[in-house]
């Protein structure tokens, strides 16, 4: 019997063991914050600031009362454990800082890739980050000091935040590329909030569009392979980093060059706008990551530009470097008169392959992206290189003489003295594309 007593003793203290293990307590995290991150320490917490760069926190229990504090406050703040309830208290700062049964913290941080995008049209935005949308449930009571600290009281509101959509249809875009128009009861109705995202059909949305520009990227694709291309060749000039925000810039300035002579019209790029979705999309008519959803079986081809495109002779006039494989020849050039462009150059090639046979014909000029990336996409000298730029396009459109299209793949904004793109600003998602007829 003393044999089977001890047994009984060990297994009942390694379940116990086990229990604790299990049961190890812990908090979420929300706002500008990766989903399912958590805590169970101080310590936690300040990896996450570091981490992060996380500015502000908000506590909130479960009656929905909340504080607010900044990060700064957190050495002087004790985070308890005890009979599964979570308690924030401080002998240093203002007691309003001492909370009982914690739900959870959002945090307002450096991290926004889930913030969504609010459009309208072309020019407007706003950007919602997930730490703001928590709060705006929440009303300020007070706030008290001790020793120059201050803690901020907030109750929670007696309604529920809805976005206030104006028009009658909005067009969301996904993280993963995909769009999709909704009437505004759709939205509203289909979109929820997750405390560090939004998502609609189970995707995470960034972008919601009122008034979007009807013309898209994706147009391009059926437009070439609704042309007859054997009895009319098309020329297709693709001028990366141009945005249509930049652009107008440019006329309003009188520093559109030959540019002002062509009918643009505003272009919805893809998400993320960046130069190799685009072009994928231009050229094969699908978005690079849907295609990258599909079986490797069904992969085999798809990465290949113009691979589904019903014509027999092409040219893809290049920088140093290949984007995409193709069945057609990519003429690639370099700077060989070290001038620090390659526009030149592959203005030059586009010229000769003019006088070849061919259904179609892409050129595609980098120096207004390089330009803008470097100095900024409002700045003197990406000007000039619209301006230089303007001079080719009008120059192979006037030597051609026949269909022609004029597109650009996304814009850029301004971050400090530079530009980038990349992410749901505006800025970046309305390209440019031409009329196919075009005035001289």
């Amino acid at each position: 019997m003393g044999k089977y007593n001890v047994c009984s003793v060990v297994i009942l203290l390694c379940l116990l063991l086990l229990q604790g293990c299990v049961s190890q307590p812990y908090l979420r995290v929300y706002g500008d914050i990766p989903a399912g991150t958590t805590v169970s320490s101080v310590n936690d917490l300040q990896h996450l600031i570091e981490t992060y760069n996380i500015t502000e926190l908000f506590l909130v229990t479960t009656d929905f009362t909340a504080v607010s504090t900044c990060t700064q406050n957190l050495s002087e703040i004790s985070l308890v454990h005890s009979k599964n309830v979570w308690y924030s208290t401080s002998t240093t700062l203002p007691r309003t800082i001492n909370l009982k049964d914690i739900a959870f913290i959002a945090v307002e941080s450096d991290y926004k890739r889930h913030q969504i995008a609010l459009f309208d049209g072309t020019d407007r935005q706003q950007h919602l980050s997930a730490y703001e949308r928590i709060k705006r449930d929440f009303t300020l009571v007070g706030s008290s000091a001790r020793d120059e600290q201050r803690i901020s009281k907030y109750s929670r509101e007696s309604f529920t935040f809805r976005y206030q959509v104006r028009a009658d249809s909005v067009l969301v875009i996904f993280t993963s590329g995909r769009e999709r128009k909704l009437s505004q009861q759709e939205f509203l109705e289909s979109l929820t909030f997750h405390k560090t995202h939004w998502t609609m059909e189970s995707d995470t949305l960034t972008i919601v569009w009122e008034n979007f520009p009807t013309s898209s990227i994706y147009d391009i694709y059926p437009l070439l392979n609704s042309q007859s291309l054997a009895k009319e060749p098309m020329l297709l000039i693709f001028v990366d980093g141009l945005g249509y925000n930049m652009l107008e810039n440019a006329r309003v300035l009188g520093r559109a060059g030959s540019f002002r002579y062509f009918e643009f019209q505003p272009m919805r790029t893809v998400f993320p706008p960046k130069t190799r979705y685009a072009y994928f999309a231009v050229g094969n008519g699908k978005h690079l990551n849907e295609a990258r959803r599909l079986p490797h079986a069904q992969r085999r081809g798809i990465f290949t530009l113009f691979s589904d495109l019903n014509i027999s002779s092409a040219y893809i006039i290049e920088g140093d470097r290949v984007f995409f494989t193709s069945r057609f020849p990519i003429v690639l050039n370099t700077d060989r008169n070290n001038n620090g462009c390659i526009d030149d150059e592959i203005f030059a090639s586009a010229v000769q392959h003019l006088d070849k046979e061919f259904e179609l014909l892409l050129v595609h000029f980098h120096s207004i992206d390089n330009t803008a990336h470097e100095h900024g996409p409002y700045a003197e000298r990406t000007l000039q290189q619209i301006e230089t730029v303007s001079r080719y396009v009008q120059e192979l459109k006037s030597k051609w003489g026949r269909n022609t299209i004029v597109f650009s793949d996304h814009g850029l904004h301004s971050s400090g003295f530079s530009g980038r793109h990349g992410t749901n600003r505006i800025e970046d998602m309305v390209a440019i594309m031409s009329s196919l007829v075009m005035e001289n």
